[in-house]
């Protein structure tokens, strides 16, 4: 009976937590929406910057990567290929051989695509849950078109400043798989021998998928860009800014932003009065944590196979360390403080 009525109230207070988790969501839904209502004009503005920033910067970029990525990975020859870093993705991450397709393809071509491979090939029964896990400590990386091309060549105007910030972002997602290469038991799966069938509408199904995901990806930045522009006129940021103020100046506004949104927060870092050594860690932080918005994209692909969704963010705060740290070291060497 007290067994049958612990559950019972326990029960009670999921429920109780849930229902008061989607007030909250339902209240910040509608700030939301009056905050746009209340200035349409300047809110609008920033709907269309979001659909310019990805119609330049993310569409081109992503998109062919989408499809090329889909496409390979319905030929049995790249997986073929990449068996061979068996060893080497056991010895390092305690995981499979396709982890290193997934990691070699994240690398390339950036958020979210590290994540849709993983649900993916879970779908299809290639990795298990908990292999899905370990790879995306180090497979939810961005890519240097965006960190080089976008940020370090477009907002800051110094290709070496985004080819640093890379190689930390990379180094840092590489110490971060090897961290939790022991947090999931290694499992291997029933279906991994690659006996996959090419599909007769192979470049339909490959065309449809990637325009769906590149859509999703796009829908996401936009929102997030008005949403950044809300928080930041209406305050809400304001605390954690002033926090901040004293170590990181003027930079601490495109930091914060960054947390939210990559690309506003980078832009913002470079018309900032930091030094070098500054910027750099602080990007290399925030392109390593990457962003609520990019974790919902890639959340969102991820769900599928229901993602613990603690150790996803936990991953990616190390991750953000990580690479900062490496960035902080890289710049000791180069002389670049």
């Amino acid at each position: 009976m007290k067994i049958a009525s612990f559950k019972i109230k326990r029960a009670k207070l999921t429920q109780k937590r849930t229902y008061f988790g989607q007030f909250l969501i339902i209240l910040f839904i509608i700030f939301f929406t009056i905050c746009f209502i209340s200035n349409s004009e300047k809110y609008i503005n920033s709907v269309l910057n979001g659909i310019i920033i990805y119609g330049t910067k993310v569409l081109p970029s992503l998109f062919p990567f989408f499809f090329i990525t889909k496409l390979l990975s319905e030929f049995n020859l790249v997986f073929i290929f990449f068996s061979r870093f068996k060893g080497f993705t056991k010895f390092f991450f305690n995981t499979s051989s396709l982890s290193f397709y997934i990691f070699f393809m994240s690398i390339i071509s950036g958020y979210p695509v590290g994540a849709k491979l993983t649900s993916e090939f879970y779908e299809q029964g290639l990795i298990t849950k908990n292999e899905a896990h370990k790879i995306i400590t180090f497979c939810s990386t961005s890519g240097p078109l965006f960190v080089i091309g976008s940020v370090g060549i477009g907002f800051f105007h110094n290709f070496g400043l985004g080819v640093l910030v890379f190689v930390s972002h990379i180094l840092g997602a590489f110490l971060n798989g090897i961290l939790y290469r022991k947090a999931y038991k290694f499992e291997i799966s029933e279906n991994s021998q690659f006996d996959k069938k090419i599909d007769n509408n192979l470049l339909d199904s490959c065309m449809y998928n990637s325009i769906r995901s590149v859509l999703i990806v796009g829908g996401f930045i936009v929102i997030f860009y008005v949403l950044i522009d809300i928080l930041l006129d209406f305050h809400i940021l304001s605390p954690i800014i002033k926090l901040l103020n004293p170590i990181l100046n003027d930079s601490a506004t495109g930091f914060v932003a960054g947390l939210v949104e990559i690309t506003k927060g980078a832009y913002l870092i470079s018309v900032s009065n930091a030094n070098y050594f500054l910027k750099a860690i602080l990007l290399s932080f925030i392109v390593s944590f990457s962003g609520f918005s990019i974790h919902l994209q890639s959340l969102t692909f991820l769900n599928r196979l229901n993602i613990n969704k603690k150790f996803y963010f936990l991953q990616k705060i190390t991750h953000a360390f990580l690479s900062m740290g490496v960035c902080a070291i890289l710049c000791l060497i180069l002389n670049k403080i």
